[in-house]
């Protein structure tokens, strides 16, 4: 039985594409491996803590403290980096099922705003402190100032209203 040339190149062709199929898949898991790895390796690492206290003790700083946080919010977790860079502490508070707040803490020199897209900035002034607000519509979602050479960033998933914005600010203690 002869084999014509025909279904002999077709063979071929069909081999070679599908070699290729594979080595470039192949290709791309190692390649994006590796540069994976390596923008990992340039990344801060976070670690998790039990307590406020126990963060100030890591990192020899002062950390915020909230005294007031909206009814049905519960903290969740306190995180900290440290680099040759500086530290920078994060403390999650949740209203389970419908958001959190956050509150990012850092040295001046280490912050670069970034308030996201769509949201009209206000500087107000809250207890002697220029206030940067973020809102949308009407509804607060941010808000940042600096104090003792430490810029503080609060922020919420939802909404909270003014009265409660102000009561979480002049309740976190520095």
């Amino acid at each position: 039985m002869e084999i014509s040339q025909r279904v002999v190149l077709f063979s071929m062709l069909f081999a070679f594409i599908t070699i290729s199929v594979f080595a470039l898949v192949r290709a791309e898991r190692v390649i994006l491996t590796e540069e994976v790895t390596e923008a990992n390796e340039s990344l801060p690492s976070w670690y998790k803590a039990t307590s406020v206290e126990e963060v100030e003790e890591l990192i020899d700083t002062p950390v915020s403290r909230l005294t007031y946080i909206p009814e049905s919010y519960e903290q969740h977790s306190i995180t900290y980096s440290v680099s040759e860079a500086g530290y920078e502490v994060k403390q999650l508070y949740i209203d389970p099922g419908k958001g959190h707040i956050q509150v990012l803490q850092l040295p001046i020199d280490q912050h670069e705003e970034n308030w996201g897209l769509g949201y009209e900035i206000e500087t107000v002034e809250r207890n002697g402190q220029q206030v940067s607000v973020a809102h949308k519509n009407g509804d607060i979602y941010k808000q940042s100032w600096i104090a003792n050479s430490t810029f503080y960033t609060i922020s919420s998933t939802k909404p909270l209203s003014k009265e409660e914005w102000v009561k979480v600010m002049v309740g976190v203690k520095e």
